[in-house]
């Protein structure tokens, strides 16, 4: 049997390279704003002592050329190279924690994405740092997704990482817990918490997090202390149950790789909860 690690080989090798390239084009860039002015300056002296004003002139107004072309090309490689950077630290944790990693996702994850109503059937998809294994027994993968909508002029992009579990709450009703902004706390303020599952028995959850779904009985059992615990400890923490599937995410939000083992945990924390929820027949009114 061919371990995660061993899968990985080609795909930390892609990685690595990758961010070599770009951090080599970057540093050459850096180093033209100095010596593009230092160098022509140089070789203008050398060139009027050889040849006069003919030569030199040009030489040296290409000191003004150069840093310029030096601090284009490092700002236009900056982000590529923060990319390359982020996949290559993922693919080093995805390794260490067992879990295969692929720089692009399968067009198949794609496609079990499509049909989560709130981003069903986008214009555009791209998915990048593909991880995939298991949690607790159950199938998970994890990547950093990104979606697109197209309205004539107007682009409409949704960008995050996700946890998915494929598979495994068929048992479950369909329901979201997202986490409130500023602005729908105000609007919450103002016209009320309109369509959402009250949890007055959990003030601060309701007041931190809005709960939608068409079975609040069911739904409502399905929530326990220790899932608003969990949710509690950050408020950023989003997630769908739909389609017998677990999407657990950070709304619009990269998770940077220095905090992803603890995204990862979270995601396992919160399957784990909703499997023994699963356990349960549901509530129905």
């Amino acid at each position: 049997m061919v371990s995660a690690s061993d899968r990985n080989v080609e795909a930390l090798a892609q990685a690595r390279g990758r961010y070599g390239r770009f951090n080599a084009l970057f540093w050459f860039f850096v180093l033209c704003i100095p010596l593009g002015v230092i160098l022509p300056c140089v070789a203008s002296l050398v060139a009027f002592k050889i040849w006069g004003d003919t030569v030199s002139a040009p030489v040296g107004l290409s000191a003004l050329l150069w840093p310029l072309v030096g601090i284009a090309g490092a700002l236009l490689l900056r982000g590529g190279r923060k990319r390359a950077r982020r996949s290559l630290e993922l693919a080093g944790l995805a390794d260490s924690l067992g879990l295969r990693f692929s720089l692009r996702a399968d067009v198949e994850k794609y496609d079990l994405l499509k049909s989560i109503s709130f981003m069903a059937n986008p214009h555009a998809q791209k998915g990048l740092n593909l991880m995939e294994g298991s949690a607790g027994g159950r199938p998970m993968f994890a990547m950093d997704y990104e979606y697109a909508y197209l309205w004539g002029s107007v682009t409409e992009i949704g960008a995050q990482t996700l946890v998915v579990f494929p598979s495994g709450f068929e048992r479950l009703p369909h329901f979201g817990i997202i986490p409130i902004s500023t602005m729908g706390k105000i609007e919450n303020f103002l016209l009320g918490r309109r369509g959402t599952i009250p949890f007055a028995h959990h003030p601060q959850f309701q007041s931190q997090f809005a709960v939608v779904g068409d079975d609040a009985p069911a739904i409502t059992a399905c929530i326990g202390p220790a899932l608003i615990e969990l949710l509690l400890g950050d408020r950023l923490l989003t997630l769908v149950v739909e389609g017998g599937r677990l999407l657990v995410f950070r709304r619009l939000t990269y998770v940077q790789p220095c905090d992803y083992q603890t995204f990862l945990a979270q995601a396992h924390r919160a399957a784990e909860l909703l499997t023994a929820a699963v356990a349960q027949p549901p509530v129905r009114a």
